[in-house]
């Protein structure tokens, strides 16, 4: 049964990305450097998620630097990284057969404890 998600949190200088089971438990993870270049970072994220997708992800969730237009997922600003001039929501959404959500980072460090997944049901997923 597909229940686990791939979260995938943009910060400044570091990409982090994890699978995560239906219970919260981080099952594998990773953290990375990051990049300045949107078009490179993009690349880097797709990479990312092919190398932690699975039969049993369901869902693939993204905290981006900047604002997000919650009805298009568009990156609309940015800062150290800024996404707003590349479709993050369509490379990514090509990466993976799994549903995307983006949101702002934020919401990602909302996790009730550290180094857990984002509540079941959150805007995340």
């Amino acid at each position: 049964m597909a229940d686990e998600a791939i979260g995938l949190d943009i910060g400044g200088t570091r990409m982090r990305v994890a699978r995560i089971s239906a219970d919260g438990v981080i099952l594998d993870k990773k953290i990375v450097e990051g990049c300045r270049e949107p078009g490179r970072a993009l690349d880097m994220f797709c990479d990312l998620i092919r190398e932690f997708d699975g039969p049993d992800v369901c869902a693939i969730g993204i905290g981006v630097p900047g604002r997000v237009d919650a009805r298009s997922g568009a990156v609309l600003s940015g800062g150290f990284l800024d996404l707003s001039s590349v479709d993050v929501k369509g490379r990514i959404e090509g990466s993976s057969a799994a549903p995307f959500a983006s949101r702002m980072t934020a919401r990602w460090r909302s996790s009730p404890k550290p180094g857990s997944a984002p509540p079941k049901g959150s805007p995340m997923w």
